[in-house]
């Protein structure tokens, strides 16, 4: 079974810091990791001013580091998919669209790169980042809009109640019905009741369920806006998507690494759950299990 390591994009702004590249490179290799990312990284890596850089820029040290580990890509659109197809079940094996150890060492920071520049190589072959990007720009530039939709559909539908000073409250009372509203709006409508049928099912019969990806998701949705904690408001934001994504993949992975107001976000899940044993590193945390501090 292939061990995962989630590395978010500000590990891959820390990779010039002194020693951090060599000693997180390390980490990986002597815990036979293999780095996880997303599509969502690469739109993130995009720099479009890359020839007016003076030196090497945070993309071309990323694209050293994937180049020197081993690495795979997934859509968290396609583990949906295939959850979904499995009951909202966790699925065997993630669907890889592609594993960097199929390139040769040799060309795989070149190749890598191009992509990244919008190569005509890549072109010519219908793979345009820049389009990837605009796609991405798309999708945050209404994620707000549809969160406030996402929460106004369920006060109508009586999965979420105001009280009277307008805030969100009765949370334990309708946080089952909300989180399963969530999870179903990526299975096709004649799927539904069946899914539901079967996880509820499921749920009334093991203690302890296996957190999927696509649940894991309307977790991270609740805490971040509905449920919210006090002590560690994270602002909303329009790029919130790209963390509910990434975060999405928390329960295949081994290791992940987040910003600290999304680690805490993660510990608040006390769920009837089990995400896998994942260790969830905070920039501090990650450089002291690197040997860095």
């Amino acid at each position: 079974m292939t061990k995962f390591i989630f590395i978010d994009n500000w590990v891959l702004g820390s990779l010039q810091e002194p020693g951090f590249f060599d000693a997180l490179r390390k980490y990986i290799l002597d815990n036979n990791y293999t780095v996880l990312f997303s599509s969502f990284s690469l739109v993130e890596l995009y720099n479009p001013g890359w020839q007016n850089s003076n030196g090497p820029e945070r993309t071309q040290h990323a694209v050293k580091f994937y180049s020197s580990v081993p690495c795979a890509v997934v859509d968290p659109f396609d583990v949906w998919k295939e959850e979904i197809k499995n009951k909202l079940d966790t699925i065997g094996q993630l669907p890889i669209r592609l594993d960097l150890r199929d390139l040769d060492d040799e060309f795989r920071e070149e190749t890598l790169l191009r992509f990244l520049r919008a190569d005509p190589l890549f072109l010519d072959q219908g793979k345009d980042i820049r389009e990837w990007v605009k796609n991405y720009n798309e999708i945050k530039k209404t994620w707000l809009v549809d969160v406030e939709r996402i929460i106004d559909n369920a006060l109508k539908d009586g999965y979420l109640e105001r009280d009277c000073m307008g805030k969100l409250c009765k949370f334990n009372e309708h946080k089952e019905l909300f989180l399963y509203s969530l999870d179903m709006r990526h299975a096709p409508r004649e799927e539904v009741d069946g899914i539901l049928e079967y996880q509820v099912s499921k749920r009334r019969r093991q203690k302890v369920v296996k957190i999927s990806s696509v649940r894991m998701a309307s977790l991270i949705f609740w805490y971040l806006y509905v449920k919210i904690d006090p002590a560690n408001k994270v602002k909303p934001q329009n790029s919130d998507i790209g963390d509910l994504y990434h975060l999405s993949l928390l329960p295949y992975c081994k290791a992940f690494t987040a910003d600290k107001s999304m680690c805490r976000l993660v510990r608040r899940i006390k769920e009837p759950c089990v995400p896998i044993g994942c260790r969830v590193f905070s920039k501090p945390e990650l450089l002291k299990v690197i040997g860095l501090k």
